[in-house]
């Protein structure tokens, strides 16, 4: 609009200045997602819709070619025709002064039945002490123009869907006294039929798992370490719940028996690893384990971390350089048989001898008068325990 600026100074004397102002109009956001199917057969007609944006008195839609079908609302009813091959569905909101940005969505001709779904998830072991509610899916596909669920098997009281039927999600009501013999079955469906099914069986609990046994795994460990847990499968148990102490973190495989757990968080030497099982009735006792952690792990002489499980470490090379002889030591927590090997640049073996190791620090010499001059790599090793490894120079 136009406004006038008045000044006026000590002495009474007026001045007035006249200007114009203009702002920008403020336009729609975009609209959300489109909802309908993302494929149509030749002469099929679909509802396309949008959940209203704010602000907006109308909207425009554009359709590709080979779709027919008009509306300023916020849902559309298209029809295609054998013009369609492949395009994009798109939605403008609109107000009193400008269009906002557009939504799209790729629709194409179907020519094909849908393809078989994919796997159920949702719990496979369900709670019957009192009647509660369960949620299957499957993942959405573009070949489906909607989903067909049902129950097969027999139970008396049985699982009944309660709502999501034609969606990929479905909710399932699961009665008291439900006896564990029936399964959840879905199949796609489009214009041009129905896909393959896939069901998934749906047992019964009536309490909570029991007890994990053992947890494996190693018990000690280097800071700088992932190491891997894990425990038997329980019956009747639909996840599991791990929790680790002493600022180590799991890393992967929460919600099932197997986990990988990273030391190089860990802020204490000991870090209790713990698991329980659960259903729809509830949780287990848990089960634990106490891992030892070492917070100094060893360097080489190259400046690569020493990764080992307290069984080898100082492993060190005197004189190094050499000009042929060497003394090897090393401290094991375990008197056993280990491996000492010599390896060049290019990975073969020079030396490989067997050490009857003592616990506590042992030595061994190694002569290498009779190899070339450079760069070789000293290693000791046990079966079951990670590889020390040094760098050794001989000139």
């Amino acid at each position: 609009g136009t406004y006038a600026v008045t000044v006026t100074d000590v002495n009474g004397c007026t001045a007035t200045s006249f200007g114009i102002i203009s702002c920008a109009p403020t336009c729609p956001p975009a609209p959300g997602v489109i909802l309908g199917p993302a494929g149509l057969c030749k002469g099929q007609c679909a509802t396309y819709s949008i959940a209203p944006v704010a602000g907006a008195t109308s909207y425009i839609w554009t359709l590709p070619t080979g779709v027919t079908g008009t509306s300023t609302g916020t849902s559309i009813t298209v029809c295609a025709n054998t013009r369609l091959n492949q395009g994009f569905i798109c939605v403008k909101a609109v107000n009193s002064t400008c269009q906002g940005p557009a939504t799209c969505k790729s629709i194409k001709l179907v020519t094909s039945k849908p393809v078989r779904v994919g796997t159920i998830t949702g719990q496979t072991v369900v709670c019957v002490n009192s009647a509660n509610t369960q949620v299957y899916c499957v993942p959405l596909q573009l070949d489906a123009s909607s989903y067909a669920w049902s129950i097969t098997g027999n139970s008396t009281p049985g699982l009944t869907i309660v709502s999501g039927q034609g969606t990929n999600c479905v909710t399932v009501n699961v009665p008291v006294g439900y006896n564990g013999n029936q399964k959840v079955k879905v199949y796609a469906v489009n214009c041009k039929g129905n896909g393959d099914s896939r069901d998934l069986s749906v047992k019964k609990a009536t309490s909570a798992p029991s007890q994990p046994g053992n947890i494996s795994g190693y018990s000690s460990v280097c800071k700088s370490q992932t190491k891997t847990y894990s425990i038997s499968s329980v019956s009747n148990a639909t996840s599991y719940f791990w929790l680790v102490s002493g600022g180590a973190i799991i890393s992967s495989g929460q919600g099932t028996n197997t986990v990988d757990i990273k030391f190089n968080t860990a802020t204490s030497t000991s870090a209790v690893v713990s698991v329980t099982a659960s259903n729809g009735c509830g949780n287990s006792i848990a089960r634990t384990k106490t891992v030892s952690v070492n917070l100094s792990c060893k360097l080489s002489t190259y400046n690569s971390e020493v990764t080992n499980d307290q069984t080898i470490d100082a492993l060190t090379a005197y004189p190094n350089p050499t000009s042929g002889k060497a003394i090897v030591s090393f401290h094991v927590s375990t008197s056993a048989k280990y491996s000492l090997k010599v390896i060049d640049v290019i990975g073969r073996i020079m030396i490989n001898e067997t050490v009857s190791a003592v616990e506590g620090f042992n030595s061994q010499e190694i002569n290498l008068e009779n190899v070339a001059k450079g760069m070789y790599f000293v290693s000791v090793s046990k079966e079951g325990t990670d590889l020390q490894t040094l760098r050794l120079i001989v000139e």
